[in-house]
């Protein structure tokens, strides 16, 4: 059975910059599971993923558009040094989360000085191309749960999507 809009995948996946550094994955032997089409998952994965099936394993490639976004100049901003609970430890080049009306927001501080911070609120992976190699472990059909689920979501029209700007396609390995 092969990976399509309303199935259940579960895969494991390694995410590599194109340094070649490691930046994130699954637990060794631990895959996880998704409903395609729920938005669980970056449009540009999922359509990358289609077609493929259990026991295969691919590697593709995320531009910067298509995974955190650009980096944005004006994302970086400079805040008063009492701005941050005197209590909190600040270090340059860590990343810290703040509360919005949208939720929990990260942002790192690129510098401190006397009386001033500079963070920077991009993704730390913006401007960043990602390389993803990713195992199918299994492809089914939904359960009657996992139906619901994905009747609620917000893009799904039982029509195969493609994200605007999709570029390239999973190369098997």
């Amino acid at each position: 059975m092969k990976i399509a809009i309303g199935r259940y995948v579960i895969f494991e996946y390694e995410m590599y910059l194109d340094t070649g550094e490691h930046i994130g994955g699954t637990e060794s032997g631990k895959p996880i599971g998704f409903i395609v089409g729920d938005d669980h998952m970056l449009p540009f994965v999922e359509h990358r993923l289609l077609g493929m099936q259990a026991g295969e394993k691919g590697t593709f490639w995320l531009l910067p558009n298509e995974a955190f976004g650009e980096r944005d100049p004006a994302k970086e901003r400079v805040r008063s040094r009492d701005s941050f609970p005197p209590h909190v430890q600040l270090e340059e080049g860590a990343t810290y989360q703040t509360g919005s009306d949208h939720g929990q927001v990260p942002f790192t501080i690129t510098s401190i000085g006397p009386d001033s911070v500079t963070i920077d609120l991009n993704h730390p992976l913006a401007g960043k191309s990602i390389r993803i190699d990713v195992h199918i472990h299994e492809v089914r059909e939904l359960t009657p749960e996992e139906q619901q689920v994905l009747s609620r979501s917000k893009r799904h029209t039982g029509d195969p999507y493609v994200p605007p700007g999709m570029t390239g396609g999973a190369v098997k390995v």
